[in-house]
């Protein structure tokens, strides 16, 4: 056991604490560069552009995959005037089972580890549902 586990810590922990320190990097670097655009964009444009609306219109991004899919689910709920259910709980908490409520901390649990807080994601989203 003990020479598993500092062939964790010395091998594994250390390959994942130096890939989310370069992403986080790497994610920093490129915010600046794209601030540095946008301004360029916004001077030739001669206006304040909206980045929300810019970003939204990107379709298919892997990071508002989630959003997305509970958008679509709670419509249906919505729709069929039903309530959220174990199940749904359970599909959507799997499906997006590498999301938490801080996702950078591995030590916090991840969606499927932590039912309660989908389901209070879930039917808070249900209660607030809005078409658009």
């Amino acid at each position: 056991f003990a020479a598993r586990y500092g062939e964790v810590i010395e091998q594994l922990h250390l390959r994942t604490e130096t890939t989310y320190f370069s992403t986080i990097f790497n994610t920093s670097n490129a915010m600046l560069d794209f601030k540095v655009q946008l301004a360029k964009a916004e001077k030739a444009a001669g206006e304040k552009l909206d980045v929300l609306t810019l970003v939204g219109g990107l379709e298919d991004l892997a990071h508002l995959r989630p959003i997305q899919d509970m958008h679509d689910q709670l419509g249906r709920l919505h729709r069929e005037k039903k309530p959220v259910d174990g199940q749904l709980v359970w599909a959507f908490a799997n499906r997006w089972r590498h999301k938490s409520q801080r996702e950078l901390d591995l030590r916090v649990p991840r969606w499927n580890e932590d039912l309660e807080h989908v389901r209070g994601l879930l039917e808070q989203g249900l209660a607030g549902y809005s078409e658009s």
